[in-house]
């Protein structure tokens, strides 16, 4: 599943994206185009992977899945992969 979002995204302080009954993995946060940085706040917590190839992430002490993007500023996260190409 491919979850599209356009314009504004940001996950606040204790808030979670979780897939429940399914693999994390087949699943996709797809930050479409150019705009705002997407943030993620204090101990937020996002199962799927965030792809944001023309956006900058702006993460705090969190707990994310994979992230892709533009630009990566990540602050104390608590990531389960990070992979650069």
């Amino acid at each position: 599943m491919i979850i599209n979002i356009t314009g504004k995204f940001a996950v606040g302080d204790s808030c979670t994206i979780a897939v429940n009954g399914g693999d994390i993995e087949a699943v996709i946060i797809n930050v479409v185009g150019t705009g705002p940085a997407i943030k993620i706040k204090s101990n937020a917590t996002i199962d799927p992977a965030i792809l944001a190839p023309s956006r900058k992430i702006v993460a705090g002490i969190a707990g994310t899945g994979n992230l892709f993007a533009n630009s990566l500023n990540i602050k104390g996260t608590n990531l389960t992969s990070l992979l650069c190409p």
